[in-house]
């Protein structure tokens, strides 16, 4: 299947619905080709990131039009192409992220309750 890719502008993005009868509709920029425009039937528009890694196909949204300027959605795509390119999945890094900030609230909130067990006196206790 060959994807038609067009520089992505302002009026493009407000422009671009998805047709009567699709699930989702995409839209490819030519600048950053990694990049897309995924439109629904109930008018949500989002960025996504597709790439290939090891032989599959994964696709990660980056973000709502209305909270990502154009700019910032291409630097993000760029960002994860280049991990990709590196062998590197990016969902797998965020899941890193996510697993060592649960350990460090964890890790925290056993140090606030080892410090204040270990300033309790008998009388408190009693």
């Amino acid at each position: 299947m060959q994807v038609s890719r067009i520089r992505l502008t302002a009026g493009r993005l407000d422009a671009f619905k998805c047709p009567v009868g699709k699930t989702q509709a995409f839209l490819w920029d030519k600048d950053a080709p990694s990049l897309a425009l995924r439109a629904t039937p109930t008018g949500r528009k989002t960025y996504v990131f597709e790439a290939r890694l090891h032989g599959q196909t994964i696709r990660i949204t980056i973000g709502n039009i209305a909270e990502w300027p154009l700019e910032a959605a291409r630097q993000r795509a760029q960002g994860l192409k280049m991990l990709v390119d590196s062998g590197i999945d990016p969902r797998q890094v965020e899941r890193d992220k996510q697993a060592a900030a649960a350990e460090q609230k964890l890790t925290s909130a056993a140090s606030a309750k080892a410090a204040k067990v270990a300033t309790l006196t008998v009388g408190e206790v009693w």
